[in-house]
């Protein structure tokens, strides 16, 4: 392995400095250049090691970050940046159990670790344990009470759990702590509309919206909330779409709300071409390797065929709870309302766990 010398230590420094100010101007071309040069001339340079990563990271290539951070990690266990980078390129891998693992022990050598405690936060509730998640984001608050974050994704939990008047309470706390926290809004107003406070939610949105004029997921959450009568709606997120183009989650938000409201007035064409904008827009943004979807299917169709449902006995007497999982529009709400019409069963509603 390389090592440096004396004479070329101030070099190693200049370069990585200059990766470091690119990366930070967002050119990870050039910042990748100067980073593997300072690799060459020290391969044990843990912040370069780290650096790589995130270039990777913002490039969408999470194996390869995963493979600088642990390399990071390994030459200075120390920093807790290192491992909650790791944990948020394991997380984008969609190796969950991978991140939590990161997370738990970065807090067995530093329990005071704020953002690793929100990360584990975060992570807890994709993992479907919302309990644990507002046990994390209690820490998290006991260390720090004024950190908006933290209620933020304290409120997050608890909408999960159905506690919907604490969400509430904890958004309103993230707000009062950070004024332009957006998502706070956000949350703030869905969770008033699930509670069917529909002309508070619609106030909130418009404090969303007062924070900040072109934020998606407001105007999704407002063209919900009411039938459009006009394109007034319509007009104002076409001026939105045009700031945020370039970010897909934001365009979809904006054409999804823009079909419903055309809906609202009857023009079909128009409504269905916002939808097929909205959905381009969409699938940038989802995850989908058709071969292994392929394979997944044969294995299905292999394993549960006729010889394994005769195989079976009739009926289940078992009081285990009845998932019904499928993806959107394949009848999985008649499933539920058949399998509910029993005297026996009764619906527990949809859960949010599960991403198609």
């Amino acid at each position: 392995m390389t090592q440096p010398n004396e004479s070329n230590q101030s070099n190693i420094d200049l370069l990585y400095q200059q990766a470091t100010d690119h990366f930070n101007r967002g050119d990870y071309t050039k910042a990748e250049t100067l980073t593997r040069n300072v690799l060459i001339q020290n391969s044990n340079h843990p912040d370069a090691n780290h650096l790589l990563g995130l270039i990777a990271i913002q490039c969408g290539q999470y194996a390869d970050a995963v493979k600088f951070i642990e390399r990071a990690t390994q030459l200075n266990p120390q920093p807790a940046i290192y491992y909650n980078t790791l944990s948020f390129a394991l997380h984008e891998e969609g190796r969950l159990d991978d991140a939590l693992l990161v997370c738990d022990k970065l807090l067995k050598q530093k329990p005071h670790s704020l953002d690793t405690l929100i990360n584990r936060s975060l992570l807890l509730r994709e993992l479907g344990r919302p309990e644990e998640a507002l046990t994390s984001c209690d820490k998290a608050i006991e260390l720090n009470p004024q950190n908006s974050s933290a209620h933020y994704n304290r409120a997050l939990a608890l909408n999960e759990i159905g506690r919907l008047e604490d969400a509430l309470a904890s958004c309103e706390h993230a707000m009062n702590l950070n004024p332009k926290f957006m998502a706070a809004y956000n949350l703030c107003a869905l969770v008033l509309r699930n509670l069917g406070r529909v002309t508070d939610s619609l106030a909130a949105c418009g404090q969303a919206l007062k924070v900040q004029s072109w934020n998606p997921h407001a105007h999704w959450l407002l063209s919900g909330l009411q039938k459009a009568k006009d394109r007034s709606h319509i007009q104002a997120m076409a001026a939105c779409e045009a700031k945020v183009k370039q970010n897909p989650q934001a365009v979809a938000f904006l054409s999804y709300a823009a079909g419903k409201e055309y809906e609202d007035l009857k023009d079909w064409p128009a409504a269905f071409k916002a939808f097929s904008r909205g959905a381009r827009a969409r699938r940038q943004l989802v995850k989908f390797d058709e071969e292994n979807e392929i394979e997944m299917y044969k294995a299905l169709d292999q394993a549960f065929n006729e010889d394994w449902l005769q195989a079976r006995q009739a009926g289940c007497d078992d009081p285990s709870p009845i998932f019904i999982v499928g993806q959107p529009r394949t009848g999985t709400t008649l499933v539920e309302r058949i399998i509910t019409s029993h005297s026996q069963v009764h619906s527990a509603g949809e859960l949010l766990q599960f991403e198609f």
